[in-house]
């Protein structure tokens, strides 16, 4: 037998071809450390033990520390994400310096590579089960009743809180593959996006079905707006994507859309849920995490700046799912509009809320501006519709109604307004405001005047037409769920521009975690390892990885580049 048969036969099923240096270890080991997730996990450990009574154990075979660096290699290595693959690198993979660097010390001569896969299995297993929300029998599948009865029984406020550690994991680990230079230099400007992770063995269930699917907590991921899968309708077999979970992904966006971006393109945040159950939250525990309180004296944190995303975040029905908890955290809100919202006005306290924003409410006297985008976008053989340079136009004519704002945004999401013909600026004359020239600032700034006849009504008027100097404080259910921020008007270059670049930044964040030349996040054969807490731990592991191509060595090409000063 020639040796090259005679190591393949040894090796057994023990024979993916991946290999660590110490170096490789020592790589992993310091981003695992980086997220300060060890001493979390040992706590939740000993919280859990405690609950249920149990006094200490021996400890597992390969520490959370380990399997994770372990997990980090394989991912890293572009090998399957298996206790197989992971047994294969440890027993054959591994020179003595590399096993010394990993701290597992064992000898080939007293164990075999089985004995190595089953301490693995446990260890991992027991790490799993402190963070897994939906813990269940994956060897068979469960009936729809048996399904049920295991929901029922289980213990929502335990889910609850094990949802939150996956999350808080999940995100730290992903937050220390970016570098302290990045979080300085970005102005906190992100898009929001979610994107398909397939099940592994992608057997989902009908509704005619008695058995639930072989990952129950998953669902179909539906070519539409929102994704979400309606089991009363009908759905095509081209309309069905596959069975699995929506990530959502937080991914950092350009500072300026007209100047070249100083800093790579990195994914920030993550979460995990079935396709199109709750796509507001879901984005909000993506960005959540970024601005934790707890980072170590001396790094920067990330600011809050523009969060972007598409119509199913923008649009949410109830603002309190999205709108609300991304003001609290600090964001300007830039998002596109359904079809539904163009040209509709909402009365909000004395102001008029028009396509994500606040105008006075003297605009109500000029229909054309309203239906500015509806005439813009009209059918061809409509007599209402416009060219784009109208539109333009008109909407640079609306611009001239808008609140201003001479105070940032609140906590709670509202904002001091001032009436257009009030302050130092006015951009509006109106018979309301006492004004010493009619048509002429002192500035020599033209002022469009208001005729008696457009003065808005009495039932109109609020806090900017009949407080003293015109203020009011913005708030209510429809600025809450319909207001953009940073001036944005919808429809202008400005809005265009920052959209565009932004949407465009999450869209090609996405298609790179997928493509199978790179990570290959859309392929389940690297995830066989079944459980919503072991498919969110892997795609976080995946979008490491992704994070880490763009760091040593690429991330020299970055410093060299834009003469970067980097302390590490």
């Amino acid at each position: 037998m020639v040796e090259t048969q005679r190591i393949v036969s040894k090796k057994g099923i023990f024979d993916t071809p991946v290999f660590a240096t110490a170096h490789d270890v020592a790589s992993s080991r310091h981003y695992v450390l980086q997220s300060e997730v060890l001493d979390m996990l040992k706590q939740w450990e000993q919280d859990d033990r405690k609950q249920a009574g149990l006094r200490g154990a021996r400890g597992a075979f390969a520490s959370t520390e380990q399997m994770l660096t372990l997990l980090l290699i394989l991912v890293r290595k572009e090998a399957p994400l298996t206790m197989t693959a992971a047994t294969s690198l440890v027993y054959y993979g591994m020179e003595q310096n590399a096993r010394d660097e990993l701290g597992l010390i064992f000898s080939e001569q007293s164990v075999t590579a089985q004995q190595i896969y089953d301490r693995l299995y446990r260890s991992f297993h027991r790490f799993m089960k402190v963070i897994d929300p939906y813990p269940m029998q994956r060897r068979c599948l469960m009936t729809k009743a048996e399904f049920d009865a295991l929901n029922e029984a289980a213990d929502q406020q335990r889910r609850a809180i094990m949802l939150e550690r996956c999350r808080t994991l999940m995100n730290r680990m992903l937050l220390a593959t970016i570098p302290r230079w990045v979080r300085r230099r970005s102005d906190g400007n992100v898009a929001v996006d979610g994107t398909f992770v397939a099940a592994y063995g992608q057997q989902g269930t009908k509704k005619r079905s008695q058995y639930v699917a072989i990952e129950p907590y998953a669902g179909f991921y539906v070519r539409s707006e929102d994704h979400f899968y309606d089991p009363n309708a009908k759905h095509s077999k081209s309309d069905i994507k596959g069975w699995g979970w929506e990530a959502t992904l937080a991914v950092l966006g350009t500072n300026d859309p007209h100047r070249e971006m100083t800093f790579p393109q990195l994914i920030a945040g993550i979460n995990l849920t079935t396709p199109g159950a709750a796509p507001g939250p879901s984005a909000i525990h993506s960005v959540r995490y970024m601005h934790r309180e707890d980072y170590r004296p001396g790094d920067e944190r990330f600011k809050a700046g523009i969060l972007a995303g598409d119509r199913i975040y923008g649009n949410t029905p109830k603002p309190e799912n999205f709108q609300i908890p991304a003001r609290a955290l600090g964001y300007d809100l830039l998002f596109d509009l359904k079809e539904e919202y163009w040209g509709k006005t909402y009365p909000t306290g004395g102001a008029i809320m028009l396509e994500g924003n606040a105008y006075s409410p003297a605009i109500m006297a000029y229909p054309k501006l309203i239906s500015a985008t509806i005439d813009y976008y009209a059918d061809d053989d409509s007599e209402e519709r416009i060219d784009s340079e109208t539109y333009q136009n008109r909407l640079q004519q609306r611009a001239k109604f808008l609140v201003k704002f001479h105070t940032a945004q609140r906590s709670d999401g509202s904002r001091q307004g001032i009436c257009p013909a009030s302050g130092p600026n006015p951009t509006l004359h109106c018979p309301l405001r006492a004004f010493f020239n009619t048509t002429v600032s002192d500035k020599g700034k033209t002022l469009l005047p208001i005729a008696k006849k457009n003065v808005p009504s009495e039932e109109l008027r609020g806090g900017l037409c009949n407080n003293t100097g015109g203020t009011m404080v913005l708030r209510g259910d429809a600025w809450d769920k319909h207001a953009l921020g940073g001036y944005f008007q919808f429809g202008t270059p400005k809005w265009h521009s920052y959209y565009s670049s932004l949407r465009q930044r999450g869209e090609s964040a996405n298609a790179t975690a997928k493509d199978s030349a790179s990570v290959a996040l859309a392929s389940p054969e690297r995830r066989r390892i079944r459980g919503y807490a072991a498919a969110f731990l892997f795609s976080t592991l995946m979008l490491m990885h992704l994070n880490l191509n763009l760091d040593p060595p690429m991330s020299w090409v970055w410093l060299r580049r834009f003469n970067v000063e980097v302390r590490l």
